[in-house]
């Protein structure tokens, strides 16, 4: 490889990185979105005819955008599995690749099909870009699972085509406009070499400008990637026509006033000295959650509908009441007796993030299970629906492949933080119902409050971060009112990844068109309308503050009219379509210029 091919692999590949983490949150500056691509752009077609230039072209990019918007993952390393950050760092750079294919696949297929012999048979160019990325973004594997649609999630506007094609949309969006925009940025930098010299004298060449039969062939070769404009215009129009739309359609719907409680728990270290002891824990059930609920109460001018207790509020213990939980010696007794008594005082619903356990039969023996899972008690204090998390982090939540290492005797080599972490998958995506009319009416005495009809997704941790999983909560028996998603964010420090979280499950207010309640341990809690603006709460900021215990009181639209977006109706159908195009396309021109060469 050439010196000058290498520089440029890097310096391309940082443009590419510090773009794209622009982009998005916390600094939100979606127009360097439009920058980010024009570095694959030109590496394709530079090293198009070099498969190892392609592939480190694309890991370049990849290196980068990790190191500056994803450097946190050093940090979750170092805190959550116990590595020293030396080897931290070191697992970091494989991470960038492995879990980043994307990138240097987007640019080894790109590249391939820029090739003449190719570039011939495909659609445009902005088309065929769009729709590998689109293919790439839909299928390639990821820990912490972002889109390049995110890149242009920012712009309010261009982000409510979400609720017609989902955030997938947005990259084939991004790649058509902005290959569109590129390639006329070329045209115009050969427009200034064809009408000027590059010497001394400029000179005009009309004629070979307007009547050069190449001039014809610039002329229709930008007619091809006219359709990409209009593309984007159409998404800017009807962006600012649906925010405009749905920020004056919820104004007249019902609201659930919900409190957000952040008593910042801290987190136990592996290898460090014991924080977390059960008087420390019992100290926040007893005084921590019980001090920020009254605070919430007091904001909210006598009127709870909600309260809501984020991931790992109270670490390693269930209100479960169960033989197993009690054997398994993490049911406790004060924290469910406080949940109770603070939905009697407050005539409020809580919802609540625990550690549940079950018993299932495997092979005619029983073996107990846990799950990551939250529950929901009543105003009159009674515990009514439970959900189990469905999708599981890895290597946080699960070990892929973990019965293979064990097998091998591989699982000793694991930090003992990693090695026994075994939660198992919740089965049904159940909303939960924000009241019991059936059991207040059994039990009037303890009942007090008013009866809502409404119903909640329950998203634990990074479960908002997949419209596929947000969306197999609709169907023909629930269609909830609202999403709330409850994580603990304090694995990653001080760093981006709160608020990157934060932004990426945005969008799925506007896929849905339902408000979004976001619940954090450590920071960063908030409210999201059906417009997918960040809301202003009744009571703190929109953004609530790092590692400092705060409360949060707002008025969440409930939408009673059960509005079905397209993408809630039909899913990721539409990509069959652009693939079906794509073919079609090829397919048309391949036999059309067989019958050409046979005349």
């Amino acid at each position: 490889m050439k010196t000058n091919d290498y520089t440029a692999i890097i310096i391309l590949g940082m443009i590419t990185g510090i773009s794209s983490a622009l982009s998005i949150e916390p600094f939100n500056l979606p127009l360097f979105a439009w920058i980010s691509l024009w570095p694959l752009f030109y590496m394709a077609d530079r090293f198009k005819n070099s498969w190892t230039k392609l592939f480190l072209a694309g890991a370049s990019a990849s290196f980068f955008l990790c190191l500056f918007a994803f450097y946190w993952v050093i940090y979750m390393f170092s805190v959550f599995g116990g590595i020293h950050w030396t080897v931290s760092t070191l697992l970091f750079i494989p991470y960038t690749l492995l879990l980043n294919l994307k990138f240097p696949l987007f640019m080894i297929l790109f590249g391939i099909a820029r090739r003449n012999q190719f570039k011939k048979h495909l659609p445009p160019g902005w088309f065929t870009a769009a729709a590998i990325a689109l293919i790439l973004d839909f299928t390639t594997p990821q820990v912490f699972d972002w889109y390049w649609g995110n890149l242009l999630a920012g712009n309010i506007f261009l982000a409510q085509i979400a609720e017609i094609t989902g955030i997938y949309g947005l990259t084939f969006l991004l790649f058509a406009a902005d290959y569109a925009l590129f390639y006329r940025l070329l045209a115009i930098r050969r427009i200034f070499i064809h009408f000027f010299s590059s010497h001394s004298e400029i000179k005009f060449k009309w004629n070979s400008v307007l009547f050069h039969r190449r001039s014809w062939k610039r002329l229709h070769t930008h007619l091809r990637i006219w359709p990409s404009t209009g593309l984007l215009i159409f998404a800017l129009l009807f962006g600012i026509y649906r925010k405009h739309y749905f920020e004056t359609y919820q104004e007249n719907l019902p609201s659930v006033r919900v409190a957000l409680l952040q008593p910042n728990t801290p987190l136990e270290r592996p290898g460090g000295k014991q924080v977390l002891t059960k008087p420390f824990i019992e100290n926040i059930i007893a005084n921590t959650i019980p001090e920020l609920a009254e605070k919430a109460w007091k904001a909210s001018e006598g009127r709870l509908d909600l309260i809501i207790l984020p991931e790992s509020s109270v670490p390693y213990y269930s209100t479960q009441d169960t033989i197993y939980t009690r054997t398994a010696g993490i049911y406790n007794e004060l924290y469910d007796n406080t949940v109770k008594d603070l939905a009697v005082k407050y005539k409020s619903g809580i919802f609540l993030n625990e550690i549940a356990v079950e018993v299932i039969n495997s092979g005619g023996k029983l073996y107990p299970v846990s799950y990551n899972a939250s529950a929901f008690y009543t105003s009159g204090g009674i515990r009514s629906d439970t959900y189990y998390k469905r999708v599981l982090v890895a290597f946080g939540e699960y070990i892929p492949g973990f019965q293979i290492i064990d097998a091998l005797g591989l699982s000793v080599l694991l930090p003992d933080a990693i090695r026994y972490i075994g939660f198992q998958r919740g089965k049904t995506s159940n909303a939960i119902q924000l009241s019991m009319p059936e059991l207040n009416e059994q039990k009037p005495e303890v009942y007090s409050g008013e009866s809502f009809p409404y119903s909640f997704i329950p998203l634990i941790c990074y479960e908002v971060l997949f419209p596929e999983h947000v969306r197999s909560f609709f169907n023909e028996k629930q269609k909830p009112e609202f999403m709330v998603n409850i994580t603990q964010d304090g694995w990653y420090g001080d760093t981006a990844e709160t608020y990157q979280h934060y932004e990426l499950g945005r969008i799925r207010s506007i896929e849905f068109r339902k408000a979004l309640v976001r619940s954090t341990n450590s920071g960063s809690s908030g409210f999201v309308d059906l417009a997918g603006n960040y809301a202003e709460p009744l009571h703190g900021s929109s953004f609530s503050p790092l590692f400092e215990p705060y409360v949060q009181v707002a008025d969440v639209p409930v939408d009673t009219n059960h509005y079905r977006t397209l993408y809630e109706r039909f899913g990721n159908l539409w990509i069959a379509v652009i693939l079906l195009m794509f073919a079609g396309h090829v397919i048309f021109h391949f036999f059309r210029r067989k019958l050409y060469a046979k005349k």
